[in-house]
């Protein structure tokens, strides 16, 4: 189950991403009417922590997200660009923060010394040990 998650998170950060280029007003919007991207036929998993809602739908305008629920309490309109999740999990909202900040100098340079500082008290330990008897 996983698994078919992590296609939907793509897609939908791909779509998000792809929806806030072009002609744009620095808000995401371009000058023309927003186009309407509809994604439905899913198991939206709202971030708010609410329930997960069966059947549910996602609607994206421009690059906002609009509408979080169920499929029923949304009035397709017609010219919308439609997405069919394919029973599969929509996360709306979701965007990968995972980062690697292990590979920055500093950190680099603070685990070097929190290595030489264990070391070192590794090697006194044990003479330590044994005067204390």
């Amino acid at each position: 189950m996983k698994y078919k998650v992590i296609p939907v998170i793509l897609l939908l950060a791909l779509l998000l991403a792809v929806a806030g280029c072009g002609d744009s007003n620095g808000l995401g919007e371009t000058g023309e009417s927003a186009s309407l991207l509809i994604i439905h036929n899913g198991t939206v998993i709202p971030a708010t922590g609410a329930e997960p809602i069966a059947d549910g739908i996602v609607v994206i305008e421009g690059s906002h997200i609009q509408f979080v629920g169920a499929e029923a309490d949304f009035d397709v309109s017609s010219g919308a660009q439609e997405f069919d999740a394919d029973g599969r999990t929509i996360l709306p909202g979701f965007f990968d923060a995972h980062v690697h900040d292990s590979f920055t100098p500093a950190l680099r340079r603070l685990r070097a010394e929190d290595r030489l500082q264990r070391s070192l008290a590794a090697l006194r330990w044990p003479p330590a040990l044994l005067r204390q008897r």
